[in-house]
Protein backbone atom coordinates (compact mmCIF):
# COMPACT_ATOMS: atom_id res chain seq x y z
CA UNK A 1 0.00 0.00 0.00
CA UNK A 2 1.46 3.40 -0.93
CA UNK A 3 0.09 6.30 0.78
CA UNK A 4 0.90 10.00 0.55
CA UNK A 5 -0.59 12.89 0.53
CA UNK A 6 -1.02 15.72 -2.65
CA UNK A 7 -2.95 18.33 -4.04
CA UNK A 8 -4.89 17.72 -7.34
CA UNK A 9 -1.32 18.48 -9.73
CA UNK A 10 0.93 17.82 -7.66
CA UNK A 11 3.21 14.70 -7.94
CA UNK A 12 6.31 12.67 -6.64
CA UNK A 13 8.60 10.42 -8.15
CA UNK A 14 8.72 6.45 -7.26
CA UNK A 15 12.49 5.41 -7.42
CA UNK A 16 13.54 8.17 -9.94
CA UNK A 17 11.50 6.18 -12.88
CA UNK A 18 8.46 7.08 -12.56
CA UNK A 19 6.25 9.80 -11.84
CA UNK A 20 2.71 10.14 -10.24
CA UNK A 21 0.49 12.92 -10.49
CA UNK A 22 -3.01 13.55 -8.57
CA UNK A 23 -5.06 14.45 -11.49
CA UNK A 24 -8.60 14.43 -9.51
CA UNK A 25 -10.81 13.69 -6.72
CA UNK A 26 -13.88 10.73 -6.68
CA UNK A 27 -15.04 10.63 -3.44
CA UNK A 28 -14.87 8.64 -0.91
CA UNK A 29 -11.67 8.90 -0.13
CA UNK A 30 -10.60 7.80 -3.32
CA UNK A 31 -7.95 10.15 -5.85
CA UNK A 32 -7.45 9.97 -9.24
CA UNK A 33 -3.97 9.06 -10.46
CA UNK A 34 -2.05 9.47 -13.51
CA UNK A 35 1.35 7.53 -13.92
CA UNK A 36 4.01 8.34 -15.82
CA UNK A 37 6.89 5.60 -16.57
CA UNK A 38 9.51 4.57 -18.98
CA UNK A 39 7.98 1.55 -21.84
CA UNK A 40 10.49 -0.72 -19.95
CA UNK A 41 8.94 -0.27 -16.26
CA UNK A 42 5.61 -2.05 -15.98
CA UNK A 43 2.52 -0.11 -14.80
CA UNK A 44 -0.82 -2.11 -13.98
CA UNK A 45 -3.92 -0.43 -13.70
CA UNK A 46 -6.72 -1.94 -10.91
CA UNK A 47 -9.69 -0.33 -9.49
CA UNK A 48 -8.83 0.21 -6.09
CA UNK A 49 -12.18 -0.98 -3.55
CA UNK A 50 -13.03 0.11 -0.65
CA UNK A 51 -12.52 -2.81 2.09
CA UNK A 52 -15.66 -5.24 2.45
CA UNK A 53 -14.72 -5.18 6.67
CA UNK A 54 -14.56 -1.03 6.35
CA UNK A 55 -16.85 1.28 8.75
CA UNK A 56 -19.63 2.68 6.80
CA UNK A 57 -19.25 6.48 6.56
CA UNK A 58 -20.93 8.13 9.15
CA UNK A 59 -22.24 11.29 7.37
CA UNK A 60 -23.90 9.90 4.90
CA UNK A 61 -27.25 11.67 5.96
CA UNK A 62 -25.53 14.86 6.49
CA UNK A 63 -26.45 17.91 4.22
CA UNK A 64 -23.97 20.69 4.53
CA UNK A 65 -24.71 24.56 3.14
CA UNK A 66 -21.63 26.29 2.05
CA UNK A 67 -21.80 30.07 2.02
CA UNK A 68 -18.68 30.95 -0.26
CA UNK A 69 -17.97 33.18 -2.96
CA UNK A 70 -14.53 31.43 -3.77
CA UNK A 71 -15.60 28.54 -6.50
CA UNK A 72 -12.02 27.87 -6.44
CA UNK A 73 -12.22 26.82 -2.73
CA UNK A 74 -15.79 25.41 -2.89
CA UNK A 75 -14.34 23.15 -4.87
CA UNK A 76 -12.19 21.89 -2.97
CA UNK A 77 -14.07 21.90 0.07
CA UNK A 78 -16.57 19.88 -1.77
CA UNK A 79 -13.97 16.76 -2.69
CA UNK A 80 -12.89 17.31 1.60
CA UNK A 81 -16.86 16.83 1.59
CA UNK A 82 -16.46 13.68 -0.22
CA UNK A 83 -13.82 12.11 1.13
CA UNK A 84 -15.64 12.34 4.67
CA UNK A 85 -18.37 11.16 2.40
CA UNK A 86 -21.34 14.07 3.23
CA UNK A 87 -24.06 12.62 1.97
CA UNK A 88 -25.40 16.09 0.40
CA UNK A 89 -23.68 19.20 -0.58
CA UNK A 90 -25.22 22.60 -1.60
CA UNK A 91 -23.51 26.16 -2.36
CA UNK A 92 -24.59 29.34 -1.98
CA UNK A 93 -22.17 32.16 -3.26
CA UNK A 94 -23.72 34.97 -0.88
CA UNK A 95 -26.17 35.98 1.44
CA UNK A 96 -29.09 36.33 -0.43
CA UNK A 97 -28.72 32.98 -2.19
CA UNK A 98 -28.12 31.10 0.82
CA UNK A 99 -31.22 32.55 2.07
CA UNK A 100 -33.02 31.55 -1.19
CA UNK A 101 -31.58 28.37 -1.32
CA UNK A 102 -32.61 27.92 2.37
CA UNK A 103 -36.14 28.98 1.83
CA UNK A 104 -36.41 26.23 -0.53
CA UNK A 105 -34.50 23.47 1.02
CA UNK A 106 -35.90 23.50 4.12
CA UNK A 107 -39.25 21.94 2.88
CA UNK A 108 -37.18 19.19 1.70
CA UNK A 109 -36.78 15.43 3.48
CA UNK A 110 -33.14 16.29 3.98
CA UNK A 111 -32.80 19.85 4.87
CA UNK A 112 -29.07 21.07 5.94
CA UNK A 113 -27.96 19.96 8.98
CA UNK A 114 -25.27 22.25 9.08
CA UNK A 115 -23.79 25.51 7.44
CA UNK A 116 -20.17 27.01 6.55
CA UNK A 117 -19.91 30.44 6.04
CA UNK A 118 -16.86 32.59 5.24
CA UNK A 119 -16.98 35.76 6.65
CA UNK A 120 -16.02 38.20 3.46
CA UNK A 121 -18.68 37.34 0.77
CA UNK A 122 -20.57 39.39 -2.12
CA UNK A 123 -23.12 41.49 -0.81
CA UNK A 124 -22.62 41.27 2.89
CA UNK A 125 -20.71 39.48 5.91
CA UNK A 126 -21.34 36.10 7.43
CA UNK A 127 -21.94 38.11 10.47
CA UNK A 128 -25.16 39.44 8.57
CA UNK A 129 -25.74 36.32 7.69
CA UNK A 130 -25.21 34.93 10.95
CA UNK A 131 -27.79 37.40 12.79
CA UNK A 132 -30.58 36.44 9.77
CA UNK A 133 -30.61 32.58 10.17
CA UNK A 134 -30.53 33.38 13.93
CA UNK A 135 -33.94 35.02 13.58
CA UNK A 136 -35.42 32.31 11.82
CA UNK A 137 -37.09 29.51 13.27
CA UNK A 138 -36.31 27.11 10.86
CA UNK A 139 -32.26 27.61 11.41
CA UNK A 140 -32.04 29.11 14.99
CA UNK A 141 -31.12 26.05 15.94
CA UNK A 142 -28.60 24.67 13.62
CA UNK A 143 -24.86 25.26 13.59
CA UNK A 144 -23.57 27.89 11.74
CA UNK A 145 -20.34 27.71 11.68
CA UNK A 146 -17.31 29.93 10.11
CA UNK A 147 -14.73 28.79 7.90
CA UNK A 148 -12.97 32.01 7.18
CA UNK A 149 -9.28 33.10 5.94
CA UNK A 150 -9.15 35.93 8.68
CA UNK A 151 -7.68 35.59 11.85
CA UNK A 152 -9.11 39.35 13.07
CA UNK A 153 -10.10 39.52 16.58
CA UNK A 154 -12.81 41.82 15.67
CA UNK A 155 -14.44 39.48 13.07
CA UNK A 156 -13.89 36.68 15.27
CA UNK A 157 -15.83 38.30 18.31
CA UNK A 158 -18.81 40.04 15.72
CA UNK A 159 -19.20 36.72 14.61
CA UNK A 160 -19.58 35.11 18.11
CA UNK A 161 -21.67 38.30 18.86
CA UNK A 162 -24.22 36.80 15.87
CA UNK A 163 -24.34 33.66 17.45
CA UNK A 164 -21.93 31.65 15.03
CA UNK A 165 -21.60 27.90 16.50
CA UNK A 166 -17.74 28.16 15.39
CA UNK A 167 -15.19 30.07 14.02
CA UNK A 168 -12.33 28.50 11.75
CA UNK A 169 -9.67 29.74 10.23
CA UNK A 170 -9.24 27.91 6.43
CA UNK A 171 -5.85 25.96 6.49
CA UNK A 172 -3.78 26.68 3.79
CA UNK A 173 -3.87 22.92 2.19
CA UNK A 174 -5.62 20.00 1.65
CA UNK A 175 -4.75 17.88 4.09
CA UNK A 176 -5.30 20.56 6.71
CA UNK A 177 -8.47 21.40 5.48
CA UNK A 178 -9.88 17.66 5.48
CA UNK A 179 -8.27 17.26 9.26
CA UNK A 180 -10.20 20.42 10.58
CA UNK A 181 -13.74 19.10 8.43
CA UNK A 182 -13.34 15.77 9.87
CA UNK A 183 -13.05 17.61 13.04
CA UNK A 184 -16.12 19.78 12.77
CA UNK A 185 -18.12 16.26 11.42
CA UNK A 186 -16.88 14.51 14.91
CA UNK A 187 -17.52 17.06 16.97
CA UNK A 188 -20.96 17.86 15.88
CA UNK A 189 -22.54 13.90 15.26
CA UNK A 190 -20.77 13.15 18.47
CA UNK A 191 -23.13 15.23 20.25
CA UNK A 192 -26.59 14.01 17.79
CA UNK A 193 -26.34 17.60 17.00
CA UNK A 194 -26.53 16.90 13.04
CA UNK A 195 -28.21 13.41 12.95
Amino acid sequence: MLLFERKNGEGFSIGGLARVRVTGFRGNGRVKLAIDAPRHVPVLRDEVTPRDDAPAPQFEALHVLMVEDDDDFCTILESVFELHAVGKITRASSPEQALEKLDQLVTEPNPPSLILIDFHLLGGTGCELVEKLRARGDTRRLPLVMLSGSDDEENIEACFEAGASAYLRKPDDFAGLSEVVGRLLNFWVADDVLR
